[in-house]
This record gives C-alpha cells, structure tokens and sequence, in this order.
C-alpha cells in the first residue's frame, strides 16, 4: 500500500527544500515505530499459523544479533511471535543510534537474500522498493539526516549537496569503469557514519587519485606507479583534459585540485603523525567529503567533456 497524500505531506511538499534542519544524533521515537510498519510489511506479522513469517522473523532477528553482538535478541525461543516483539522492543527503545541505523541496512540486505525464494508468493522486488522509498520519507519528515542509496546508509549534510553533488556523483560511479573510485568514495562515507576521521580523509584522497588513475588508464596516458595527485593532475590538464583557452584563468583552479583534498590528506589523515596524534573535527571529515564529491563531478564532467569532443 502506497504513502497517502496526507495533508501533513502536502503541505511540506509546497515548502521550499532547505526549509528543515536535519539533526543526525537521535532516532526520532515516531521513526521507531514507523520502522517496525515497514518491518511487518516485508516480513508479514509473525502470527499464529504464518510459519512463512514466523521463520522470516526468526532468521532476521538472529541475523541482526550475531552481527550487532544484541545479548537481548541471542536466546533461544519456544515461541516464535517473541522473535517480533523481541526486534520491536530493540528498535523501539535502543538508544544505540548506529545499531538502528545498522538494522536498517541490515534488514534490506536480508530481504535482498532471501527475495529469490519470496518471488513466487508475490512481487517482492517492488516490495523492497517501496520499503526504502517509505524509509527515505519517514526520515525526510523527521528531519532525521540519513537516507538509504544504493543498497547502503549514507549521512544527510545538507539538502543542497545531497542533490547537487553527493547524489550526482554516487549516480556516475555507477558506470562499472569508475569501479575503484566509487568503493573509495564509498569506504569514506562509511568511516565518517563511524567518526573514523582520518580514514576518512584517506579514503577521499584515494577516490580522488583513484578519479585520477582511471581517467588516465581510459585515456592510455602513462603515469608511474608512484604517481601522487599533483603529478597525475599536471598529467591530465598536459593533455588537455580541461578546455582550451582557459590556460590563465585556470591556473588558481588547477592549484585548487592540487592543494585541496590532497593536501589535507598530507595535513590530517596521516604522514608520519608521530607519538600523539591530534583528534580531528567531524567537520573536517565533512568536509572532506563534500570537497571529494565537487571534485569528482568536476573531473568526471572534464573527461565526458574531453571524450566527446576528441
């Protein structure tokens, strides 16, 4: 059954995108409940007699134990309805903000497995689907930063640079030959949820050089094996990646590529950090994250451009 067009959501569709602040902290107790609906719309109620249910249950809640280590759901149960109430206690009152975020990822990567054997009872692919649109919904109307793309959990910094540059880039690192550079990009996403800073700005120098590597390897233009971002950058604007006659007016862009995410990896993600290593703002890694995403836009644009036109 489809969201209803309630006047609620209505009336937060005719506000402009920005008006709301997301706040990525806390689970939202009306999110809770709104994800044990979706839950039950996968899964079914687990009532008496639905054995389908009750097992899919059953294997989703010892899934989400083992892998979040959750004394709660580990015991062993005579009753299989106490596997529901056990997951909608957890999801319900867990002040555990990652593991409910965990859940979610979880939850669709069991559905993901176990749709093959659901085909045959009803359409289960479009069921997923709407799940993680309703999903998607729910935590907008929260102002809950997070939303799940492209079958993982990613962190909301802002409506503007989800649009216009978090989601486009995610969109072109979709095409297979930009493989390496997407698992980066991604990699560094996931450091972040983890307030892993520094991996994170690591991960983002990778998927910037990885950017880099690929455009070249696509091109046949050698770089040695060492090649830092600096070099493979000169390497790119040296055979004319970027449009002509531009040489004067880009010579600051050029030296912003060079000196952005590459010198902040070099400045805080490591090179010999010696005996105390400072602690990082979580800004910084947002930071990092956002730079990475304008700049693999840019370069990806650059190279389409370059691509059509040789």
């Amino acid at each position: 059954m489809g969201l209803a067009n309630t006047y609620s959501r209505r009336l937060r569709a005719s506000q402009p995108d920005g008006v709301d602040v997301y706040q990525y902290d806390e689970v939202p107790d009306k999110i809770r409940v709104q994800i044990v609906g979706i839950v039950i719309d996968l899964l079914g109620d687990c009532s008496f007699g639905n054995q389908h249910s009750q097992l899919l249950w059953q294997n989703l809640s010892q899934y989400v134990a083992r892998d979040g280590g959750i004394k709660s759901l580990q015991q062993h149960e005579i009753n299989s309805y106490k596997f529901r109430k056990n997951l909608e206690n957890y999801i319900e009152e867990s002040a555990d903000l990652y593991g409910i975020l965990d859940f979610c990822d979880l939850l669709f990567i069991y559905t993901e497995k176990v749709k093959d054997i659901l085909t045959s009872y009803y359409s289960y692919e479009k069921k997923i689907n709407q799940a993680i649109e309703e999903l998607n919904t729910y935590f907008k109307e929260s102002s809950f930063g997070y939303e799940y793309n492209n079958n993982q959990m990613i962190r909301i910094d802002s409506q503007h640079i989800h649009k216009e540059v978090i989601k486009p880039v995610l969109q072109l690192l979709g095409d297979e030959r930009f493989k390496k550079v997407d698992e980066e990009y991604r990699l560094a996403h996931e450091h972040y949820r983890n307030k892993h800073i520094k991996d994170c700005i690591v991960a983002c120098n990778r998927s910037f050089e990885s950017m880099l590597k690929t455009i070249c390897d696509l091109e046949r233009w050698e770089y040695a094996s060492g090649a830092r971002a600096s070099d493979l950058i000169t390497l790119v604007r040296k055979n004319d990646l970027f449009l002509d006659g531009m040489a004067n007016n880009f010579n600051s862009f050029v030296v912003m590529l060079k000196n952005g995410v590459p010198a902040l990896r070099n400045d805080h993600g490591g090179h010999g950090e010696g005996s105390v290593a400072a602690e990082q703002p979580l800004y910084m890694a947002q930071y990092m994250l956002n730079l990475t995403a304008s700049n693999l836009l840019f370069l990806h644009e650059a190279w389409n451009k370059y691509s059509l036109n040789k």
